[in-house]
């Protein structure tokens, strides 16, 4: 399903390009004042069946940063949808571009096109799709300057660590049956992830263990929230909602799930790290038979199954059994979700954004830092 917003102009080439490919559309807006902010704010959580997200940059009223922010927004929640940016004012080494590129997005349209051009290059990308080497032309060093909003993954040097910056990524937990710990490791999550620097929020659905956990403790209440050590709880969340939560300056929001179910497989999947619980005893592999069952291959391939309560000596056996797939883990056994002291499991999981070590100190020079990494150097640890 395609979703385009275009101005008159590029109205009917966009159509025809679109009809060609034989792309069903889902909705168009023809504008040549169109607020996309405000428009992708609204309507975040209805994008669900879009493939391919057209957007001419002659059609929208926003200011580049606004339009990079609404770009980020969206494909936060839908990172496997094409995006085709046409923007025809824009030449190579502008700023907006470089940072629609560093997104990820390679389908950028740009430059004086007549409507030949523009029919072909639409053609293309819907058909294919621009490769990063087709697009690298695009890549400069100038960025737009958006507040609390960096778009892409870089690495931080800061004192003696090497630590990602990392913006709001999202990690799902779901069981595979009722009681096996989803929230339990969920908050061991949270915590594990704020002790390592990070801002971290804990949204939870379709239960409402984190009412009780806020009546038992002494928590900063706010009024979507609770925060206990740091990690801000979103008890019983609508995720109709979600912009509230993506308008704060978190690392890393982690969605408790509860039960694995066709109803929430699509918010799941979009996670970066999808996380399933599960079991290891003969009572409670059957539940994840369920899983293997349902669930495309692909799909599995991207899912992190964490084991509770197994013993070291079945570690292997489990590992054989599971094959091809290889993203397997053992939680440890920790009775205090809110203290992580055992972090094996946790540093194998995130690995790529805790912080790495820098061993050899003494060759570490500052001001060497700063001519390489320039203005990220000046962002605070978080």
């Amino acid at each position: 399903m395609v979703l385009y917003i275009v101005s008159y102009k590029n109205a009917e080439i966009v159509e025809k390009a679109v009809d060609d490919n034989k792309q069903a559309v889902l909705e168009r807006k023809v504008d040549n004042n169109f607020c996309l902010s405000t428009f992708i704010k609204q309507q975040l959580t209805d994008f669900q069946p879009i493939d391919t997200l057209i957007i001419d940059l002659s059609a929208l009223e926003n200011a580049d940063e606004e339009i990079i922010k609404a770009l980020s927004t969206f494909r936060m929640l839908y990172d496997k949808a094409k995006i085709i940016f046409i923007a025809e004012a824009r030449e190579e080494g502008d700023p907006l571009l470089s940072e629609v590129f560093n997104m990820g997005i390679y389908n950028i349209l740009a430059g004086n096109m007549d409507t030949d051009r523009l029919y072909d290059e639409l053609n293309y990308c819907l058909s294919k799709g621009k490769t990063y080497r087709e697009s690298l032309v695009f890549k400069n060093k100038q960025e737009v300057k958006v507040a609390d909003q960096p778009i892409h993954k870089e690495k931080i040097i800061i004192k003696s660590e090497i630590k990602p910056a990392v913006n709001k990524t999202f990690i799902g937990f779901s069981g595979t049956q009722h009681r096996i710990g989803v929230t339990h490791f969920s908050i061991v999550c949270a915590n594990y992830l704020k002790n390592q620097g990070f801002k971290v929020a804990l949204i939870e659905l379709n239960n409402s263990c984190f009412r009780h956990i806020k009546e038992a403790f002494d928590a900063e209440s706010g009024n979507e929230y609770f925060k206990i050590n740091q990690v801000d709880y979103y008890p019983d969340f609508n995720f109709d909602n979600i912009t509230t939560v993506l308008n704060k300056k978190y690392n890393f929001v982690l969605i408790d799930f509860g039960l694995y179910t066709p109803d929430n497989a699509i918010e799941f999947n979009r996670c970066a790290i999808p996380i399933i619980l599960t079991g290891s005893k003969p009572w409670e592999t059957e539940y994840l038979n369920n899983i293997f069952e349902r669930v495309p291959e692909a799909d599995l391939f991207e899912y992190s199954f964490v084991f509770n309560f197994t013993s070291d000596k079945e570690f292997d056996e489990i590992k054989k059994e599971m094959e091809p797939l290889n993203k397997i883990f053992f939680a440890e056994y920790n009775p205090d979700p809110f203290n992580p002291d055992k972090t094996n499991c946790l540093k194998q999981i995130f690995k790529g954004y805790i912080p790495e070590t820098i061993t050899n100190e003494k060759n570490f020079d500052i001001k060497e830092q700063i001519k390489k990494w320039g203005s990220f150097l000046l962002k605070s640890k978080k």
